[in-house]
């Protein structure tokens, strides 16, 4: 049978591919500079947009934490400005209402995607929420209940799979590779050791 944490199975295919648009740049302090009336309109439209994107709606966590959501839209204005924003469709004309489509032709917003979630979250952390999101689900609608894992179960998870796949490599090669999902095959590879057993059962 297919193993859970390989792209080749078109259930989990989801969960390596990045949610939609999942804010655009590198977290960063501010610089001093006064906020204007349109850059605090365009963070909380963003952070709105953003949580409700992230959050399954079903009882189960957000992928994002706040912190996480407030980084990445702050990092999206600063970055990208208001204007390019707007352009693109993700803010509206009055700033009040972000919508993050599905996919953007923009290699430069893909770039900055996938800087956007090693920065603020960590990529292997953030393909390993949405896999647990997918085999949460799993559990609870087809009875796998193989794929009921405890929070310290994902958390030895998520430490083996962050040793074997280090950020700096992963990073480059996402932001390298915008256009692909954010981890590769080969990546996905290395990350077999760290399926608990009862996956393959």
């Amino acid at each position: 049978m297919r193993r859970p944490f390989t792209t080749s199975s078109p259930r989990l295919a989801v969960a390596a591919v990045p949610l939609a648009l999942l804010a655009l740049t590198s977290c960063s302090e501010d610089d001093g500079d006064p906020e204007t009336d349109d850059r605090a309109t365009a963070i909380e439209a963003l952070s709105t947009a953003l949580a409700e994107d992230t959050d399954p709606g079903n009882g189960q966590d957000p992928i994002l934490e706040d912190g996480e959501v407030e980084c990445m839209a702050t990092s999206l204005v600063d970055e990208l400005g208001v204007d390019t924003l707007v352009d693109e469709g993700i803010l509206d004309n009055d700033l009040t209402k972000a919508t993050l489509p599905e996919d953007t032709t923009s290699t430069s917003v893909k770039t900055a995607n996938a800087a956007a979630i090693s920065d603020c979250v960590g990529i292997v952390d953030y393909w390993l929420r949405t896999t647990r999101l997918v085999l949460t689900t799993l559990a609870e609608q087809q009875g796998e209940k193989r794929y009921d894992l405890s929070d310290a179960q994902w958390a030895e998870i998520l430490a083996c799979a962050e040793k074997r796949l280090p950020e700096a490599a992963v990073r480059k090669r996402a932001v390298n590779n915008p256009d692909q999902p954010l981890l590769s095959e080969k990546q996905l590879a290395r990350l077999e050791p760290c399926e608990p057993e009862v996956f393959g059962q």
